[in-house]
């Protein structure tokens, strides 16, 4: 069970994090929001997330500024991720991509310890399917940092 203090971190971090993801949304271009949940393998603990996906002209690369949140028992783990996808050739009704970003990873373990805030590094590679008004997709993301993880991510964009 979590404690008081790590409840008052989330609820102060949380809300944050979220303001700041709505503000790295490019005014121009077609923004699309999304909705994921899955897993940190290493750490065998399940997230869920929330992202943003804006398209950088022509190019086949797009900003997708994200915020996961992962249910750890004791304490706080909480990722900002500023990701750049690049779209790859693939048959009509699919996308691929690949993509690179900087991450910020906020571990708070709870017990009177000190919360830390480390830098880091995704490497993604994705796949999407087109549907009516939503895009359901899969995702692998290799994020490096003081505690390196893997992470399996589904979502929604809508």
């Amino acid at each position: 069970m979590r404690n008081a203090r790590s409840r008052t971190v989330s609820r102060k971090l949380v809300p944050g994090l979220l303001v700041a993801l709505l503000a790295a949304a490019p005014a121009a271009g077609e923004v699309v929001f999304g909705v994921r949940g899955g897993a940190y393998l290493d750490t065998s603990e399940p997230f869920a997330g929330l992202e943003l996906v804006a398209p950088l002209g022509r190019s086949g690369w797009s900003f997708n500024p994200n915020l996961e949140l992962v249910l750890v028992d004791r304490g706080d783990l909480v990722t900002a991720n500023f990701d750049f996808l690049r779209r790859l050739p693939a048959r009509a009704g699919f996308d691929l991509w690949t993509g690179v970003g900087a991450a910020a990873v906020r571990r708070d373990p709870g017990r009177g310890r000190d919360a830390e805030t480390d830098p880091g590094l995704n490497l993604l590679v994705g796949g999407s399917m087109k549907a009516r008004g939503f895009t359901p997709y899969a995702q692998l993301k290799l994020l490096l940092s003081d505690e390196s993880d893997a992470v399996v991510a589904i979502g929604i964009r809508f």
